[in-house]
Protein backbone atom coordinates (compact mmCIF):
# COMPACT_ATOMS: atom_id res chain seq x y z
CA UNK A 1 0.00 0.00 0.00
CA UNK A 2 3.04 2.70 0.81
CA UNK A 3 4.26 1.60 -2.73
CA UNK A 4 1.55 2.31 -4.37
CA UNK A 5 1.20 5.70 -2.21
CA UNK A 6 4.69 6.90 -3.33
CA UNK A 7 4.37 5.84 -6.68
CA UNK A 8 0.74 8.00 -6.78
CA UNK A 9 2.50 10.99 -5.11
CA UNK A 10 5.60 10.88 -7.48
CA UNK A 11 2.49 11.06 -10.40
CA UNK A 12 1.12 13.82 -9.03
CA UNK A 13 4.76 15.78 -8.67
CA UNK A 14 5.47 14.76 -12.33
CA UNK A 15 2.13 16.24 -13.64
CA UNK A 16 2.01 19.73 -11.15
CA UNK A 17 5.90 19.99 -12.53
CA UNK A 18 4.34 20.05 -16.13
CA UNK A 19 1.34 21.69 -15.06
CA UNK A 20 3.09 25.02 -14.11
CA UNK A 21 6.48 24.77 -16.61
CA UNK A 22 5.99 27.77 -18.74
CA UNK A 23 5.52 27.09 -22.19
CA UNK A 24 8.27 27.84 -24.53
CA UNK A 25 8.02 29.34 -27.89
CA UNK A 26 9.86 28.91 -31.44
CA UNK A 27 11.27 31.25 -33.58
CA UNK A 28 9.18 30.57 -36.70
CA UNK A 29 10.67 32.15 -40.45
CA UNK A 30 8.65 32.38 -43.17
CA UNK A 31 10.14 30.49 -46.33
CA UNK A 32 7.30 31.26 -48.26
CA UNK A 33 7.56 27.50 -50.10
CA UNK A 34 3.84 27.17 -51.02
CA UNK A 35 2.62 31.01 -50.94
CA UNK A 36 2.35 34.34 -49.06
CA UNK A 37 -0.04 32.79 -46.63
CA UNK A 38 0.73 33.79 -42.94
CA UNK A 39 -1.75 31.22 -42.09
CA UNK A 40 -0.21 27.97 -44.07
CA UNK A 41 2.13 26.18 -41.74
CA UNK A 42 4.28 25.03 -45.09
CA UNK A 43 5.32 28.52 -45.52
CA UNK A 44 7.03 28.45 -42.33
CA UNK A 45 10.46 26.33 -41.02
CA UNK A 46 8.66 25.70 -37.64
CA UNK A 47 5.71 23.57 -39.72
CA UNK A 48 3.06 25.73 -38.39
CA UNK A 49 1.80 29.56 -38.39
CA UNK A 50 3.46 30.91 -35.45
CA UNK A 51 1.86 31.06 -31.65
CA UNK A 52 1.44 33.88 -29.06
CA UNK A 53 4.61 32.72 -27.71
CA UNK A 54 6.08 32.74 -30.94
CA UNK A 55 8.59 34.89 -32.69
CA UNK A 56 8.06 35.12 -36.12
CA UNK A 57 10.66 36.42 -39.00
CA UNK A 58 10.03 37.63 -42.26
CA UNK A 59 13.41 37.87 -44.06
CA UNK A 60 14.76 40.01 -46.41
CA UNK A 61 13.39 39.32 -49.90
CA UNK A 62 9.69 37.91 -48.66
CA UNK A 63 6.33 39.10 -48.65
CA UNK A 64 4.05 37.90 -46.35
CA UNK A 65 0.52 38.08 -45.87
CA UNK A 66 -2.81 37.10 -43.54
CA UNK A 67 -4.76 36.81 -46.08
CA UNK A 68 -8.29 37.52 -44.70
CA UNK A 69 -7.35 35.88 -41.74
CA UNK A 70 -6.12 36.37 -37.86
CA UNK A 71 -2.76 35.83 -36.77
CA UNK A 72 -0.93 35.62 -33.45
CA UNK A 73 2.61 36.10 -32.50
CA UNK A 74 4.68 36.84 -29.34
CA UNK A 75 6.91 39.42 -31.48
CA UNK A 76 7.81 40.04 -34.95
CA UNK A 77 10.97 40.69 -36.70
CA UNK A 78 10.41 42.17 -40.21
CA UNK A 79 13.53 42.07 -42.95
CA UNK A 80 11.23 41.70 -45.87
CA UNK A 81 7.56 43.09 -46.00
CA UNK A 82 4.38 41.80 -43.39
CA UNK A 83 0.98 42.07 -45.26
CA UNK A 84 -1.98 43.18 -43.08
CA UNK A 85 -5.13 43.48 -45.53
CA UNK A 86 -8.98 44.67 -44.83
CA UNK A 87 -10.49 41.85 -42.44
CA UNK A 88 -7.48 40.94 -40.68
CA UNK A 89 -5.89 41.16 -37.15
CA UNK A 90 -2.21 41.10 -36.04
CA UNK A 91 -2.29 40.13 -32.64
CA UNK A 92 1.66 40.57 -30.81
CA UNK A 93 1.57 39.56 -27.56
CA UNK A 94 5.17 40.46 -26.08
CA UNK A 95 5.77 42.51 -23.08
CA UNK A 96 8.86 44.90 -22.92
CA UNK A 97 12.11 44.17 -23.94
CA UNK A 98 13.12 40.70 -23.88
CA UNK A 99 9.75 40.41 -26.24
CA UNK A 100 10.28 43.76 -28.68
CA UNK A 101 9.41 43.33 -32.32
CA UNK A 102 12.31 44.52 -35.04
CA UNK A 103 10.80 46.42 -38.33
CA UNK A 104 13.79 46.63 -40.85
CA UNK A 105 11.33 46.16 -43.62
CA UNK A 106 7.99 47.19 -44.06
CA UNK A 107 4.38 46.07 -42.48
CA UNK A 108 1.21 47.72 -44.43
CA UNK A 109 -1.86 47.35 -44.16
CA UNK A 110 -3.84 46.62 -47.74
CA UNK A 111 -6.79 46.58 -49.11
CA UNK A 112 -8.75 43.08 -49.33
CA UNK A 113 -12.12 40.87 -49.72
CA UNK A 114 -13.78 42.80 -46.70
CA UNK A 115 -14.76 46.02 -45.52
CA UNK A 116 -13.43 46.10 -42.13
CA UNK A 117 -9.98 48.12 -41.62
CA UNK A 118 -6.97 45.81 -41.07
CA UNK A 119 -5.74 45.72 -37.34
CA UNK A 120 -2.31 45.53 -35.75
CA UNK A 121 -2.77 44.83 -32.02
CA UNK A 122 -0.99 44.73 -28.58
CA UNK A 123 -1.82 42.98 -25.74
CA UNK A 124 1.17 44.47 -23.25
CA UNK A 125 3.32 47.30 -23.40
CA UNK A 126 5.25 46.24 -26.51
CA UNK A 127 8.83 47.74 -27.84
CA UNK A 128 9.34 48.45 -31.69
CA UNK A 129 12.84 48.58 -32.34
CA UNK A 130 15.48 48.94 -35.93
CA UNK A 131 18.88 47.83 -36.53
CA UNK A 132 18.93 50.83 -39.21
CA UNK A 133 17.76 54.25 -40.53
CA UNK A 134 14.77 53.29 -42.87
CA UNK A 135 14.22 54.32 -46.03
CA UNK A 136 11.55 55.83 -47.56
CA UNK A 137 9.75 53.20 -48.14
CA UNK A 138 9.94 51.11 -45.01
CA UNK A 139 8.13 51.36 -41.49
CA UNK A 140 4.35 50.94 -40.76
CA UNK A 141 3.05 51.99 -43.81
CA UNK A 142 -1.06 52.33 -44.43
CA UNK A 143 -2.12 52.00 -47.75
CA UNK A 144 -5.27 51.51 -46.72
CA UNK A 145 -6.31 53.27 -43.11
CA UNK A 146 -5.02 50.62 -40.44
CA UNK A 147 -5.53 50.99 -36.79
CA UNK A 148 -2.89 50.28 -34.01
CA UNK A 149 -4.78 49.23 -31.06
CA UNK A 150 -3.79 47.46 -27.81
CA UNK A 151 -5.54 46.85 -24.13
CA UNK A 152 -6.63 49.43 -21.62
CA UNK A 153 -3.32 51.24 -20.36
CA UNK A 154 -0.73 50.09 -22.45
CA UNK A 155 1.54 51.72 -24.58
CA UNK A 156 3.43 51.00 -28.10
CA UNK A 157 7.25 52.11 -27.26
CA UNK A 158 9.37 52.97 -30.44
CA UNK A 159 12.92 52.63 -28.97
CA UNK A 160 15.13 54.06 -31.57
CA UNK A 161 17.57 56.59 -30.59
CA UNK A 162 16.85 58.89 -33.99
CA UNK A 163 12.97 59.87 -34.26
CA UNK A 164 13.22 59.21 -38.04
CA UNK A 165 14.75 55.89 -38.11
CA UNK A 166 11.08 54.85 -37.40
CA UNK A 167 8.61 55.80 -39.44
CA UNK A 168 4.77 55.70 -39.52
CA UNK A 169 2.86 57.21 -42.66
CA UNK A 170 0.02 56.61 -44.83
CA UNK A 171 -3.51 56.11 -43.49
CA UNK A 172 -3.58 55.40 -39.89
CA UNK A 173 -5.35 55.52 -36.58
CA UNK A 174 -3.81 55.21 -33.57
CA UNK A 175 -5.86 53.85 -30.80
CA UNK A 176 -3.14 53.06 -28.72
CA UNK A 177 -0.70 55.07 -26.31
CA UNK A 178 2.75 55.47 -27.87
CA UNK A 179 5.74 56.59 -26.26
CA UNK A 180 6.90 58.18 -29.64
CA UNK A 181 10.47 58.63 -30.35
CA UNK A 182 9.51 58.05 -34.50
CA UNK A 183 8.32 60.53 -37.22
CA UNK A 184 4.52 60.02 -37.86
CA UNK A 185 4.05 61.38 -41.26
CA UNK A 186 0.73 61.92 -43.15
CA UNK A 187 2.09 62.37 -47.33
CA UNK A 188 -0.74 63.58 -49.47
CA UNK A 189 -4.30 62.30 -50.00
CA UNK A 190 -3.66 60.49 -46.78
CA UNK A 191 -4.87 61.08 -43.13
CA UNK A 192 -3.69 59.91 -39.53
CA UNK A 193 -5.64 60.36 -36.83
CA UNK A 194 -4.13 60.07 -33.30
CA UNK A 195 -7.16 58.82 -30.81
CA UNK A 196 -5.42 58.22 -27.96
CA UNK A 197 -2.91 60.64 -25.96
CA UNK A 198 1.12 60.06 -26.84
CA UNK A 199 2.31 59.90 -23.17
CA UNK A 200 5.99 60.81 -23.65
CA UNK A 201 7.55 62.28 -26.90
CA UNK A 202 11.32 63.64 -26.37
CA UNK A 203 12.15 63.61 -30.04
CA UNK A 204 8.67 62.31 -31.83
CA UNK A 205 7.51 64.74 -35.34
CA UNK A 206 4.11 64.01 -36.37
CA UNK A 207 4.56 65.71 -40.07
CA UNK A 208 1.28 66.45 -42.22
CA UNK A 209 3.34 66.46 -45.68
CA UNK A 210 0.48 67.15 -47.98
CA UNK A 211 -1.75 65.00 -45.91
CA UNK A 212 -3.98 65.44 -42.94
CA UNK A 213 -3.51 64.73 -39.28
CA UNK A 214 -6.21 64.68 -36.93
CA UNK A 215 -5.71 65.78 -33.53
CA UNK A 216 -9.02 64.12 -31.28
CA UNK A 217 -7.04 63.79 -27.95
CA UNK A 218 -4.61 65.65 -25.59
CA UNK A 219 -1.61 65.81 -26.19
CA UNK A 220 0.53 66.05 -23.11
CA UNK A 221 3.98 65.12 -24.04
CA UNK A 222 7.04 66.59 -26.16
CA UNK A 223 5.91 66.28 -29.53
CA UNK A 224 6.37 68.62 -32.58
CA UNK A 225 3.70 69.35 -34.95
CA UNK A 226 4.98 70.56 -38.74
CA UNK A 227 3.02 71.25 -41.51
CA UNK A 228 4.41 71.75 -45.43
CA UNK A 229 2.66 72.13 -48.73
CA UNK A 230 -0.89 71.22 -48.98
CA UNK A 231 -0.76 69.53 -45.02
CA UNK A 232 -2.50 70.19 -42.66
CA UNK A 233 -2.78 69.71 -39.15
CA UNK A 234 -6.31 69.59 -37.63
CA UNK A 235 -6.87 69.81 -33.35
CA UNK A 236 -10.37 68.95 -32.11
CA UNK A 237 -9.74 68.66 -28.72
CA UNK A 238 -8.35 70.45 -25.61
CA UNK A 239 -4.51 70.74 -26.14
CA UNK A 240 -3.28 72.11 -22.78
CA UNK A 241 -0.14 70.42 -21.70
CA UNK A 242 2.09 70.20 -24.75
CA UNK A 243 5.70 71.36 -24.71
CA UNK A 244 6.44 69.99 -28.53
CA UNK A 245 7.27 72.83 -31.34
CA UNK A 246 5.07 74.08 -34.03
CA UNK A 247 6.32 74.49 -37.77
CA UNK A 248 3.48 75.61 -40.15
CA UNK A 249 6.37 75.62 -43.12
CA UNK A 250 3.16 75.88 -46.13
CA UNK A 251 -0.40 73.75 -44.89
CA UNK A 252 -2.61 75.17 -42.63
CA UNK A 253 -2.37 74.55 -38.61
CA UNK A 254 -5.72 74.57 -37.99
CA UNK A 255 -7.41 74.99 -34.39
CA UNK A 256 -10.89 74.18 -33.33
CA UNK A 257 -10.56 74.02 -29.41
CA UNK A 258 -8.33 75.35 -26.80
CA UNK A 259 -4.36 75.11 -27.86
CA UNK A 260 -1.45 75.61 -25.71
CA UNK A 261 1.95 74.88 -25.76
CA UNK A 262 5.39 76.33 -24.31
CA UNK A 263 7.02 75.20 -27.33
CA UNK A 264 7.53 77.96 -29.98
CA UNK A 265 5.80 78.46 -33.64
CA UNK A 266 8.06 79.02 -37.02
CA UNK A 267 5.69 80.32 -39.00
CA UNK A 268 6.81 81.04 -43.22
CA UNK A 269 6.60 80.13 -46.80
CA UNK A 270 3.06 80.64 -47.09
CA UNK A 271 1.39 78.69 -44.54
CA UNK A 272 -1.88 79.52 -42.31
CA UNK A 273 -3.29 79.28 -39.11
CA UNK A 274 -7.02 79.07 -38.72
CA UNK A 275 -8.41 79.54 -35.23
CA UNK A 276 -12.36 79.00 -34.86
CA UNK A 277 -14.56 81.08 -33.19
CA UNK A 278 -14.17 80.20 -29.14
CA UNK A 279 -10.76 78.50 -29.42
CA UNK A 280 -7.71 80.19 -28.77
CA UNK A 281 -4.25 79.14 -29.59
CA UNK A 282 -0.96 80.03 -27.30
CA UNK A 283 2.44 79.35 -27.93
CA UNK A 284 5.25 80.08 -25.76
CA UNK A 285 3.66 80.50 -23.17
CA UNK A 286 2.46 79.36 -19.55
CA UNK A 287 0.11 77.02 -19.89
CA UNK A 288 -2.20 75.95 -17.22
Amino acid sequence: MKAVCRIALACLCVMMVFMVSPVMGEECVFTGAQSNDWNDGENWDCNHPPTSTDTAEIPVNETCTLNGADGDALNVEVYGILQIPKGSQLTLHGEGAEEESVIDGRVRFVTGNSNDDPVLYFTGNHIITNSTILSGSDGIWGEVKGILAGDSGKTLHFAHAVPAANYMRGNLDIQIALDLYATVEATTGHTITLSTNPKTGNGGLVHARGGTVIVNVDVNAHVDFKTNASGCVQFNVEIGDLTGDFIVKGGNLEVNDVLCTTGFLLFCDGGTISVADGATATFSGSCP
